[in-house]
């Protein structure tokens, strides 16, 4: 078994479903992932969904706030998305 770090990942035995949909914010692009479980006679079905949002003045505040090694945090933690996703005025 590995432990997985930021991404989604699930998987099911025989008597359990091991879920994480992924971390909320800390992502490469601006998608909140969730899951949908559903309990059917017996069977268990899992969908992983992801939408988009705006997370652009949450980017920026990080330079507005002077937080410690903002640039770090910004690359490690969101996918350098602030150069990437918004440069000339666009997100993905």
């Amino acid at each position: 078994m590995s432990i997985k770090w930021g991404l989604d990942h699930y998987f099911k035995t025989t008597q359990r479903v091991y879920l994480n949909p992924g971390a909320l914010g800390c992502n490469e692009h601006a998608i909140a992932r969730y899951a949908v479980v559903e309990l059917q006679k017996g069977t268990i079905s899992v969908q992983l969904i992801g939408t988009t949002y705006d997370n652009k003045a949450f980017l920026e505040s990080f330079e507005q706030l002077n937080v410690p090694d903002r640039e770090f945090i910004i690359r490690a933690f969101h996918g350098n998305q602030l150069q990437r996703d918004f440069k000339d005025g666009n997100n993905i």
